[in-house]
């Protein structure tokens, strides 16, 4: 049994030393990375079972990350393939942690910390195709969500022709039906997180709109309820990261709410994309 265990082990040091040789780079960096990644796509997995309605969605999401590159990030900004010797396919997966900020400047800006009180852990970016993760303590049932989202923007990028260039309301649109399908799979992984949202959410339509017919949102977070659909608080960004799938599940919520003759809900979808688009203007983001 010894002899067949150090053959094996011989094996897997071998195996650490060409790969690591042949890319020049630290084997336990790729082993970080990837863990990382693999963690993420766990989860996403995960929600996919629990999700009947959203299946058909969940599944070509699932199908084009698991088809993805995990990428190096350099010191001069670049990104290069672990695995050099096979073709890389997007999407082009970056894994950051904390430390790849004191790597160059470029990773620094990348990684950020907020921009405009908006916490970025998860982003699509079309003109590239990269996949930016950031390595944070959030809970499983919002990382598959949060994953989820941005792989809606890379399959919604590659069924529309690879088009980078958007209109704002295109882009508001856009990120409005992904935050549905976000707020929905939440949904389906809890019903005590469903039962809420649609008792806050009928509750809220009565009075969703001021006298100027501007979205009036006053939603107190149920930090109870929170914690026994999510778990415990992880962090900070933990607790931003579920109020905001929470208060956007409300919001669509009570949008269907107000609109309930428009069956098809492409009326719900434009009007939160309209209040998206006015609070990313107001946070500098679009």
């Amino acid at each position: 049994m010894l002899k067949y265990l150090a053959k094996g082990l011989v094996c897997a040091l071998f195996l650490m030393s060409s790969f690591a040789m042949a890319n020049d780079f630290s084997f336990s960096d790729y082993l970080k990375r990837q863990s990382e990644w693999s963690a993420w796509m766990k989860d996403v997995r995960t929600l996919k079972t629990q999700n009947e309605k959203d299946l058909p969605g969940i599944i070509k999401v699932e199908r084009y990350l698991s088809g993805g590159t995990l990428m190096r990030p350099l010191p001069d900004g670049s990104l290069v393939p672990y695995d050099t010797k096979q073709q890389p396919k997007p999407p082009f997966v970056l894994v950051l942690f904390p430390e790849d900020k004191l790597l160059s400047p470029v990773w620094r800006e990348r990684y950020g910390d907020y921009k405009n009180g908006t916490f970025v852990l998860a982003q699509f970016l079309p003109a590239s195709e990269i996949l930016v993760i950031r390595a944070e303590k959030i809970n499983s049932i919002s990382r598959a969500a949060l994953l989820a989202h941005e792989g809606y923007h890379g399959v919604h990028f590659n069924d529309h022709g690879k088009k980078v260039e958007q209109t704002d309301q295109e882009y508001c649109r856009e990120e409005a039906i992904a935050n549905a399908f976000q707020a929905s799979l939440v949904m389906g992984a809890s019903p005590d997180f469903r039962a809420r949202v649609e008792k806050v959410g009928k509750d809220l339509a009565k009075t969703l709109y001021d006298k100027n017919g501007m979205i009036n949102m006053n939603l107190p977070l149920d930090a109870q309820l929170l914690a026994k659909v999510y778990g415990p608080q992880l962090s900070d960004t933990d607790l931003n990261v579920r109020a905001m799938e929470y208060r956007n599940a409300v919001l669509f919520k009570a949008l269907r709410e107000r609109n309930k003759k428009d069956i098809s809900g492409t009326e719900a979808i434009d009007r939160f994309a309209r209040f998206l688009c006015s609070e990313y203007k107001q946070r500098g983001i679009r």
